[in-house]
């Protein structure tokens, strides 16, 4: 039995015109924002993998941005690959963009079929936000875990850090339902990780069996937390902790947390219920 393991990232897709704070995104600036944020955070993270078997699926615009008609976009993912070379780019025009689980799908097909595979080999597609982090050993672990867990399984780590950009801050939270899972499937029934719905409703609708691993002292992930999110923002619950200076935990993945001051994560925290509050009475919508 062989393991074929997709990391699955969209990586400039037109989803939102307004972000977390109902500001109007302007689509050069978030793009220049993103960028910066993948080369600083996304990308070393996956390069810095242990385990090396693995291809990483970037669904992209080549219509992203106007300035230089885009073209600067296809001349940065070669960069990229020279970098990463398990990056596999998938273009699509951006009107197509919100049907990226079932790209995802057909691309992940394709590309098993270039290979030689056996009725029993296992298929691994991974989420990851074109932002956000992956300890070097997930790769490793998670191979490992769905040899054991078998087909049907989508794994996850429960727990990870949230890493605040503007803060230099990092908490370690308790994110059962997190959107760093990794599905088990067969090579010859394959949907991915897009293809079962919202990760946060799959206990309830039982698509799959969650194997919910309890990594308390080991984070093997990151969400990185920043000003153009448009979504994510501070998780509380009983089990957060602030990370000291010096944390073990914040070193595995390079990052500062000369900031560690308790009061401004709590303010954060604030505003985010305000905020959530009021998405709740006006729902914020992709158009």
């Amino acid at each position: 039995m062989a393991i074929h393991h997709f990391i699955l990232t969209r990586f400039n897709l037109t989803l939102w015109t307004k972000d977390k704070n109902d500001s109007s995104i302007d689509r050069n600036e978030w793009l220049r924002e993103r960028l910066k944020l993948f080369e600083t955070y996304c990308l070393p993270s996956v390069k810095a993998q242990t385990c090396r078997d693995f291809t990483w699926v970037l669904l992209c615009e080549k219509e992203a941005g106007t300035e230089e008609g885009g073209k600067w976009i296809e001349e940065k993912m070669e960069e990229y690959k020279r970098l990463c070379p398990q990056i596999r780019p998938v273009w699509v025009r951006n009107k197509y963009g919100r049907a990226f689980a079932s790209i995802f799908r057909n691309a992940t097909i394709k590309l098993l079929r270039e290979r030689s595979l056996q009725n029993d080999d296992l298929c691994l597609t991974t989420y990851l936000d074109n932002d956000d982090m992956l300890h070097p050993l997930y790769v490793q672990f998670v191979r490992q875990e769905a040899a054991k867990s078998g087909v049907g399984t989508a794994i996850s780590y429960d727990y990870g850090l949230q890493y605040f950009t503007e803060l230099n801050l990092a908490t370690r939270v308790s994110y059962p339902n997190n959107h760093f899972m990794t599905f088990v499937e067969n090579v010859r029934n394959v949907r991915t990780c897009y293809g079962y719905g919202s990760h946060f409703l799959l206990e309830k609708t039982k698509a799959v069996n969650v194997c919910h691993i309890k990594n308390i002292g080991w984070p093997m992930w990151v969400e990185v937390v920043h000003g153009s999110n448009v979504d994510n923002d501070v998780k509380m619950t009983f089990d957060t902790s602030v990370l000291d200076t010096g944390s073990e935990m914040a070193r595995e993945f390079g990052l500062d947390v000369s900031g560690c001051r308790r009061k401004d994560y709590y303010k954060r925290f604030i505003q985010q219920a305000i905020r959530r509050l009021h998405d709740k009475i006006i729902p914020r919508k992709w158009e």
